[in-house]
Parts: C-alpha cells; structure tokens; sequence
C-alpha cells in the first residue's frame, strides 16, 4: 500500500519532470489514481464480531457442531471472559466458501 506521503512526496518530486515534458501529464495522472485506487482497496474491513448462536444461524448448524468446529480449530473464535465466546463475521464467510462445492447433483442423487 502507498501512504498518503509517499503519494504526495511523488507529486512534488514529479512536478518538474511533467513541467518539462519529461514524463507525460496524462500518463502521471493515471499512474496517481491507479495509486490512490490500490490505497482505497487495501482499507481493511471493520472487525465484525458475532455471537456464536449468530455464527451457527448463518452456518446453518446447531450451536454444539460450531463448538466442536471451534474446538477443532477449524473455526477461530475470541474469548471474552470467562464464558463467553464471538467469531469474526469474516471468518465464518471464508470457511463458507472455502467449504462450498460447485458439484450438481443430479435428480437420482448420484453425486460425481
């Protein structure tokens, strides 16, 4: 990711380069929104954290199958206190997808 210094340091120390017909004008301002864009995408998301009833509702599980996911490992989870539990929202999508199988199942119901 660039920094907003490192983008307006580029902007002074170029100046002269455009002014003089160095480096073309346009192409400088394509290259500092092609910067600007990767800055905007590289923002991380909120932390999201739910409860575990939330996290075996969107799962589609009981609350005991998302225990024994987490006591797995398979699922990570942040204690807060003694008892209780949250997951990162985040987490739970990506084990959706990385769990997801694109097979069709056809009407006899013969997996391939």
């Amino acid at each position: 990711m660039i920094s907003n210094n490192t983008l307006s340091r580029l902007q002074e120390a170029s100046a002269p380069f455009v002014s003089a017909g160095l480096i073309p004008a346009e192409e400088f301002k394509q290259l500092l929104t092609i910067a600007k864009k990767s800055q905007e995408e590289c923002k991380p998301e909120p932390l999201c954290l739910i409860t575990r009833d939330q996290a075996a509702k969107i799962l589609g599980i009981s609350a005991r199958g998302l225990d024994r996911l987490i006591r797995q490992s398979t699922i990570p989870c942040v204690r807060v206190g003694k008892r209780s539990v949250r997951i990162d929202r985040r987490k739970i999508e990506n084990y959706v997808e990385e769990n997801t199988r694109c097979n069709f199942i056809p009407a006899g119901g013969e997996v391939k």
